[in-house]
């Protein structure tokens, strides 16, 4: 049976019929989409019209910005209900769920989250018929806290949808398409990027592949097809950057490992200053491409200003990941007496407080509500990623003090701690940030005002004053040491509270 992208957008050669002398062409019969197998909740009576709307507008303007697998311009609200109903529901789940942050569960969230929940466990056994389908699972795996199981499965599904098509139609196109095909085509295509992005982020730092797929379906020199393109939006020219980044970060994390096998058979002060050389110059390819990006956002008439903010933050999160695996397998005391560990450990200190900083800046940059009015909608991925920055800064900065600002940074990691508390899917990171902050304060002698949010983060808050004693100079306790855990290649959320280093 012929799927709607086959049907639209086959390029196979057509029949001829050998038993007359000259072949005829056959003229390619559309078939109509096949229609919605599901209901939509409106449909349903599970939420009123003006509500879903509202939910949907309010999915449009915040959590969009952080997986744009949708576009703002096409894609209204009328044109999904139509078209997919699980689509929308997927949007009006994770709209509701980021509206009602850390409170309990409202009914509707109860009920789009079964039908939302329903529709993607039946998609398991069934036959990909459209691209909103696989759109809707990719919405629904971005912003889920277990993300690698729904993302294989939607990134399975592209492919079973042969998404990787479209990019490549649009790069060398056999003939002039009709504006409905060509608006098809760019649709599928930012959805195959959207899956690269995603099942990247949900397999990276676990020691999962994070190239299911082959090199040909990702070629650098087909994404400018989709960013040049008259359908495309500002947000294209950010995925694209963003996938181009995915591969340049894979190829180095290849290379060093190999250089790394060679280092530990050949170990030597000259080998390490090498090795270190690659890890900066490949953060050096990092920050050319985020500069070349900047400067296309820049020139796009139509770029929102939340954009360029998440799109320097992928980058930063790159760098980051580089110059923390030049430091797997070490720890951090070697930094007191190594001078080459020593500078990867300031450059991802620096590159992590500047992470942190374009989180807490791209927060209050979208709405009036403040910080949290932004990062409150945002997926699973930037969550974590921003905890994890807050963390490393406090780790480092227990270890090599000089040149931090230690009042500053604990009232940044306050701030995003009083967030992620209040925010669906991340109070368990408040919470370590929390008392993380409070370990950092009594190792460094900082008189802190202590909040009492536990057990209701949203109840009002009640201060006192902590004393605490100055711990000794640090250059002294950490001399004494002679064993410490080594830095795995990506830091859980509890290495601050479970390491002693």
């Amino acid at each position: 049976m012929q799927t709607e992208f086959e049907a639209n957008h086959s390029g196979g050669a057509p029949h001829i019929n050998p038993s007359k002398s000259q072949p005829q062409r056959m003229a390619r019969k559309r078939r109509p989409p096949p229609p919605n197998a599901f209901p939509s909740v409106v449909e349903k009576g599970l939420v009123r019209g003006s509500v879903a709307k509202a939910l949907f507008q309010l999915y449009m303007e915040t959590s969009h910005a952080f997986f744009p697998i949708l576009d703002s311009t096409t894609d209204t609200y009328d044109l999904v209900s139509r078209e997919s109903p699980w689509t929308l529901n997927a949007c009006l789940y994770v709209a509701c769920r980021a509206q009602g942050g850390s409170s309990p569960p409202s009914q509707l969230f109860i009920d789009l989250a079964e039908e939302a929940h329903g529709i993607a466990r039946s998609s398991l056994f069934a036959i990909t018929t459209k691209t909103r389908a696989v759109q809707a699972m990719a919405i629904l795996s971005a912003f889920s806290m277990n993300a690698y199981l729904p993302a294989s499965h939607a990134m399975a599904m592209g492919i079973e949808f042969n998404l990787h098509v479209p990019i490549k139609m649009l790069f060398s196109p056999s003939s002039r398409p009709a504006e409905e095909e060509d608006l098809a085509l760019v649709a599928g295509a930012r959805t195959w990027l959207s899956l690269i992005t995603l099942h990247h982020a949900s397999c990276r730092g676990s020691g999962r592949p994070t190239r299911p797929i082959d090199d040909e379906s990702i070629q650098i020199s087909h994404l400018p097809a989709l960013t040049s393109h008259t359908l495309s939006n500002p947000f294209d020219i950010a995925l694209a950057a963003q996938v181009g980044l995915v591969v340049l970060q894979d190829n180095a994390l290849s290379n060093l490992g190999m250089f790394r096998k060679q280092m530990n058979e050949a170990p030597g002060g000259n080998v390490t200053s090498l090795f270190l050389g690659m890890v900066m110059r490949y953060c050096l390819d990092v920050k050319n491409a985020a500069r070349e990006c900047e400067v296309r956002l820049a020139s796009h008439p139509s770029c929102p200003s939340i954009l360029p903010l998440i799109t320097q933050r992928h980058f930063k999160q790159a760098e980051l990941e580089l110059l923390l695996h030049g430091m797997r397998g070490r720890s951090l005391l070697e930094a007191l007496t190594d001078s080459n560990v020593r500078e990867l450990v300031l450059a991802a200190r620096q590159v992590a407080q500047d992470c942190l900083q374009l989180i807490l800046h791209q927060s209050g940059s979208l709405r009036d509500a403040g910080i949290r009015g932004i990062l409150d909608k945002a997926n699973h991925s930037t969550l974590l990623e921003a905890a994890f920055c807050a963390l490393l800064v406090l780790k480092v900065s227990k270890v090599l003090p000089d040149g931090v600002d230690v009042q500053s940074t604990v009232g940044d990691v306050r701030i995003l701690a009083d967030i992620l508390i209040k925010t669906a899917g991340a109070e368990t990171f408040g919470k370590i940030l929390w008392f993380a902050r409070l370990f950092f304060s009594a190792f460094t002698g900082i008189i802190i005002t202590v909040y009492n949010r536990f057990p209701r983060p949203t109840g009002p808050l009640q201060t006192s004053l902590l004393p605490i004693q100055p711990r000794a100079p640090l250059t002294q306790p950490m001399e004494m040491r002679t064993q410490a855990a080594p830095i795995s290649p990506t830091w859980t959320l509890s290495t601050f509270l479970t390491s002693k280093d």
